[in-house]
């Protein structure tokens, strides 16, 4: 469901699923190098996808459609 958001940097289990939610966090206890390798991962891809730059970036085409797409319906 968050695959989206979190890509290899994540651990999943099925919705509702509260017995693998279980296995996933014991398994994570138990290997630290997992979660940093896991945390890593996850700064690098927030780094990555939702800096400042990209964000403002995003927003900028986006406005500039939109007021393309009004412009073109006048």
């Amino acid at each position: 469901e968050h695959e989206e958001v979190l890509g290899a940097a994540g651990c999943y289990y099925d919705f509702n699923n509260f017995s693998q939610l279980a296995v996933v966090m014991r398994d994570l206890a138990f290997d630290p190098a997992r979660v940093q390798k896991l945390g890593e991962l996850a700064r690098q891809r927030a780094e990555q996808r939702y800096s400042w730059e990209k964000i403002t970036d995003a927003y900028e085409a986006l406005m500039l459609e939109v007021c393309t797409l009004l412009r073109d319906t006048d």
